[in-house]
């Protein structure tokens, strides 16, 4: 198959080709985007988008080891030379249709680009900093060892059913549920990162079968869940393999790292969401089967969600040596 030339302005992939039976004669993914080791998919509706300019200032070789996928679903006029000049060399823009929130085009870009996923894929808003003053820093800062999956919106707390599924008058949401994350079914609370912005390992993201997101994305195209979003909110971070339930815990053993958080500034208390839940907290809890390692800090203000494929030990230490660094480059 021929490959298209990577252009700025808009290619007809993502969620618009989301209900077809082959993936692999869907790849349209150009060849020097191979090259990079994370993308970043912002899923876009009319939001300014100028604050990705910050990217650059940030990492001044960004464009070397990322790519920019913004799918813009609201119909916005987007020239990318434009409003993110300092990035529109590794950016790229689709139209995405307008279904659910971002998960849609979320998942939208996993069908596009399965087979050819880099490491490491970050998906944000348009709005990010409004949710998230360290956005740029979460994305580009150092990778912890063995991530799976962290949540980006420092936004971590309980979730739950927020569906009655025996009464429910839609079905999309215990079909997804019964499917694809029946272990939760039966547990009322859960841990969760909330505000669905979080990044995710290609090797993770490819635990679930491309027909699981093709099947999600069906069931928000019909409008077949209570929810416009089908409540993945509440259920991403399960859904890619990051929680504290495991189905054999035999094995496990959980802790308390003391004073390890995310430090807390005067621009987190004007988040979107911090109304909604904890102040902030001080600790991480860690849980760890196996070489799998989850660490969580539960709060609206520097809340955190991280999952590993190492032991605990190494975690906790390269996340103390990581918030040193950032503590460092806010004091200079």
């Amino acid at each position: 198959m021929t490959m298209p030339r990577l252009v700025k302005q808009t290619q007809l992939l993502s969620a618009t080709m989301h209900l077809v039976q082959d993936p692999h004669n869907m790849m349209m993914m150009p060849p020097n985007l191979g090259l990079v080791s994370k993308h970043i998919v912002v899923a876009h509706c009319k939001e300014d988008l100028s604050w990705l300019n910050q990217l650059r200032d940030y990492d001044p070789s960004v464009c070397q080891r990322c790519h920019i996928h913004i799918y813009s679903k609201c119909g916005a006029q987007l020239d990318l030379d434009v409003t993110i000049p300092s990035v529109s060399e590794c950016a790229t823009l689709h139209r995405a249709i307008n279904y659910g929130t971002q998960e849609y085009v979320y998942f939208g870009y996993i069908l596009d680009m399965y087979d050819s996923l880099p490491s490491l894929v970050s998906f944000i808003q348009g709005g990010a900093l409004t949710e998230n003053p360290h956005i740029i820093h979460d994305i580009l800062g150092p990778d912890l060892p063995g991530l799976t999956y962290r949540g980006l919106a420092r936004h971590t707390r309980n979730a739950w059913h927020m569906t009655n599924y025996e009464k429910a008058e839609k079905r999309g949401e215990p079909k997804i549920m019964t499917r694809y994350l029946a272990p939760l079914l039966n547990v009322t609370l859960w841990i969760n990162d909330w505000r669905e912005m979080f990044t995710a390992s290609g090797a993770q993201i490819r635990q679930n079968p491309w027909k699981a997101y093709n099947f999600i994305n069906e069931k928000l195209a019909h409008g077949e869940c209570n929810f416009i979003n089908c409540n993945m909110e509440t259920l991403f971070s399960s859904f890619f393999g990051c929680g504290t339930h495991f189905e054999d815990e035999s094995t496990c053993t959980s802790g308390v790292y003391t004073n390890l958080s995310l430090a807390v500034y005067e621009e987190d208390y004007m988040k979107d969401s911090f109304l909604f839940g904890t102040g902030p907290s001080q600790d991480y809890k860690w849980k760890q089967c196996g070489n799998k390692t989850v660490l969580h800090s539960d709060s609206t203000f520097n809340g955190d969600l991280i999952c590993l494929d190492n032991p605990h030990e190494t975690s906790a230490k390269s996340i103390r040596h990581h918030r040193q660094r950032y503590l460092e480059s806010r004091s200079n």
